[in-house]
């Protein structure tokens, strides 16, 4: 696939399955945004993919996080043309051992930042796009 002049953001994109899809998509042509808190890992990826690659510092559970990832994106790259949801964490206890603080975590890292980043996206893409989660 030709993914040429595509912009495409891809939370937790530092590791694992994220990183795997920036790689792929640069690949592919594509520029890719690497949202994810672990500044060292998005930024050794960041020089390994060059110039086609912009590394941003986002915790997915912070409203504001997200809201700096878009605008950051707009004024690098100047368009947003897919959204890739990958950000993800799990908790595997007993449910009688699972705090409830924990579970607000997984919900807001695996849901809450879902709904807000596709809405903050969609605001940036006015002629269509893609959003992955």
């Amino acid at each position: 696939m030709d993914f040429q002049n595509k912009t495409v953001i891809i939370t937790g994109a530092s590791n694992g399955f994220g990183k795997g899809i920036a790689v792929a998509y640069v690949n592919a042509g594509a520029r890719v945004v690497l949202a994810d808190m672990d500044e060292k890992a998005g930024q050794v990826l960041q020089q390994e993919l060059g110039d086609k690659a912009l590394f941003v510092k986002t915790d997915v559970r912070k409203e504001e996080d997200i809201q700096h990832l878009m605008t950051k994106t707009m004024g690098h790259f100047h368009q947003i043309d897919i959204l890739i949801n990958n950000a993800g964490v799990s908790r595997f206890a007993p449910l009688h051992d699972l705090t409830v603080e924990a579970w607000d975590d997984v919900i807001n890292t695996n849901l809450r930042s879902v709904f807000i980043a596709s809405k903050e996206a969609s605001k940036f893409m006015k002629n269509g796009g893609s959003i992955v989660n």
